[in-house]
């Protein structure tokens, strides 16, 4: 799944540029985010590149400019800076980041998306995005962070806490370093959706009779329930999940292609949650298959994903064919091979305007 995207549309409410100045004007004021989700955690932070040069000395050859080798060079020693300042604990235990992403912004002109290809940065415009993914094995109850990097330029660092619809704010000072948030999460998925069965005819009941309406009957679900998969967390709860959908050498390959399409694009980024699968199409073709129809489908995919303050929405619309074969009285899909990939839409919003969010 990875054709090249045909259009992209980006649509800025006014309220997303006035939040980029106020961040520029705040006296380099670094901001602090932590989301909580029900099998994660998320911290991450938002500071300007001459605010974190106080806690951090960075090396670019001119110090008007930082060029995009340079960024590269500089991410290393960011995430290795940020993965042992300001511990985040759940339930009380200091638990460290699996994964970490540094992204270089350019405050002037700000759409806070991950993805987009590096260029050379204005170094006073320059805001660093960081992002440390923390595994929280199993349910909690309380997370807590501490700011240890107070200095003469950083007094004060705003923080928000994000938990479902729950917002929870601070200011963060040297005498008042800590913020906790305590509360209770759950993993609430929605069950698998109904597959119809196999409906054989004739003597032995081994003919199979496909028309375009049971194709679309079968094919439809299945899609759902893939993209459903992946509201687990755990890898063997999603495998076990696709595997009612996907049959045979597929699978794993699916996993990594659908997973890949979740990704924001870039190593470390927070995974897109799947809002809605709207299934377009469904024509069955012509073949000679066994206990199996082949067809194309078209479908959309809306996901959400949220970071540094902001909440991204994005439709992506596919075209691809399948083989579906019945076996052990259920159906699976055999086999996908994607004839078309477009984004369709892509709206960026500070989160307090989420109401407006389409």
């Amino acid at each position: 799944m990875s054709c090249p995207i045909v259009r992209v549309t980006f649509l800025l409410l006014n309220g997303c540029m006035l939040f980029c100045t106020s961040l520029v004007a705040a006296q380099q004021t670094p901001d602090a985010y932590l989301y909580i989700e029900p099998a994660s955690v998320r911290q991450e932070i938002l500071i300007p590149l001459r605010t974190l040069e106080t806690l951090l000395p960075l090396s670019h050859a001119d110090p008007a400019t930082i060029t995009v080798a340079e960024q590269d060079v500089a991410a290393e020693a960011i995430e290795v800076f940020f993965g042992l300042q300001n511990p985040v604990r759940i339930d009380g235990v200091t638990v460290h980041p699996v994964s970490t992403s540094v992204t270089f912004l350019d405050s002037n002109n700000v759409t806070f998306g991950l993805g987009a290809d590096p260029v050379d940065l204005p170094a006073e415009a320059t805001l660093v995005g960081i992002i440390n993914t923390l595994s929280t094995k199993g349910s909690f109850r309380t997370v807590g962070m501490t700011w240890n990097t107070f200095t003469d330029v950083i007094r004060t660092v705003r923080c928000t806490v994000y938990s479902g619809d729950e917002i929870q704010r601070a200011t963060l000072t040297l005498s008042e370093p800590d913020i906790l948030w305590s509360g209770t999460t759950a993993l609430d998925i929605a069950p698998l959706h109904v597959i119809p069965e196999p409906q054989r005819k004739g003597l032995f009941r081994k003919t199979i009779d496909v028309s375009d309406e049971t194709a679309r009957h079968v094919l439809s679900p299945l899609l759902r329930n893939i993209y459903r998969a992946f509201d687990y967390r755990e890898e063997s709860a999603v495998y076990d999940a696709l595997a009612q959908s996907v049959e045979g050498d597929l699978l794993a390959t699916l996993y990594l292609e659908i997973r890949a399409s979740l990704q924001l694009e870039s190593e470390g980024g927070p995974v897109s949650r799947v809002e809605e699968v709207n299934i377009e199409s469904v024509k069955k073709l012509d073949t000679e298959l066994s206990d199996a129809f082949r067809a194309n489908a078209t479908w959309t995919v809306r996901g959400r994903v949220e970071h540094w303050g902001h909440v991204h929405v994005r439709t992506n619309r596919y075209t691809a064919r399948f083989d579906v074969r019945a076996a052990e009285n259920r159906w699976r899909i055999t086999t996908f091979d994607v004839l078309d990939q477009q984004r369709v839409e892509t709206w960026i919003r500070p989160r307090e305007d989420a109401n407006a969010i389409p």
